[in-house]
């Protein structure tokens, strides 16, 4: 028997969405008929279930930061990546429902913005300036004051690790709180590859957003239910986007 089983599985990216909506299909598959049957052998096992849903369903929050009762949850369905958001919360939903109806114990991770060693360069604004600076060309930002929250990889699983162990049903904001703007982060970059990209602000490529929502997660409800609350500075976290850096 398995005493837990996580449902982190995902088809695309917003971009990915937008360029092919094929993609569209797989995502609502994913977390529909995947998750129905991730809580089918959750109930068979007697495990606990934990589901990585994500930042998506807050869809175009007003508050900042945005706490997981934000009552502004609300994003156009005619959109491509829509799927991201409704299939989402669609998820939550049915584990909500399986666990008052069936007593199944699920747990429910919103993660916000990650990043760390070995990102992808495509499907993220991070990555995008991340190939930039590795390349030395022209780092493009939506607005260099432009609030970013960034969290790193090795926090978030200490969160989701924590999560596990706790009776918490509730979904469960997971990200950094502090944002920054995406200038200083770029230049950042910059400075960490070599110093020879130029941080110039544009609008953003056809099917790119640069930021999946506006605000930092409030994560006071992870501080109270794990003791849990990012530690690491911009500086620790983006050096270890470049081994030798950060060595």
């Amino acid at each position: 028997k398995f005493r837990y089983i996580v449902h982190a599985a995902a088809a695309a990216s917003p971009a990915a969405l937008a360029q092919n909506p094929k993609l569209a299909c797989e995502e609502i598959a994913l977390h529909s008929q995947g998750v129905e049957r991730a809580l089918g052998w959750a109930r068979e096992q007697g495990s606990v279930l934990l589901y990585l849903s994500d930042a998506s369903v807050y869809g175009e929050a007003r508050e900042n930061p945005i706490g997981e009762d934000d009552p502004a949850m609300k994003a156009s369905w005619t959109r491509p990546e829509s799927a991201l958001a409704e299939t989402r919360r669609f998820a939550e939903a049915l584990l909500l429902s399986h666990a008052r109806a069936f007593g199944t114990e699920v747990r429910i991770a919103r993660l916000f913005e990650l990043y760390g060693p070995r990102m992808p360069e495509e499907g993220t604004v991070l990555g995008r300036w991340l190939r930039a600076a590795r390349r030395g060309e022209d780092i493009v930002v939506a607005g260099k004051s432009r609030p970013y929250a960034l969290c790193h990889v090795e926090e978030a699983a200490d969160a989701l690790t924590r999560l596990l162990r706790v009776n918490f049903t509730r979904p469960l904001n997971v990200g950094s709180p502090a944002s920054l703007p995406q200038g200083e982060i770029a230049e950042h970059l910059a400075a960490l590859a070599g110093g020879k990209s130029r941080v110039v602000e544009a609008r953003a490529p056809m099917g790119m957003k640069d930021a999946p929502v506006s605000a930092a997660p409030n994560v006071q409800s992870a501080w109270r239910a794990l003791g849990w609350q990012p530690k690491r500075t911009m500086e620790e976290g983006l050096a270890t986007l470049f081994p030798r850096a950060s060595a």
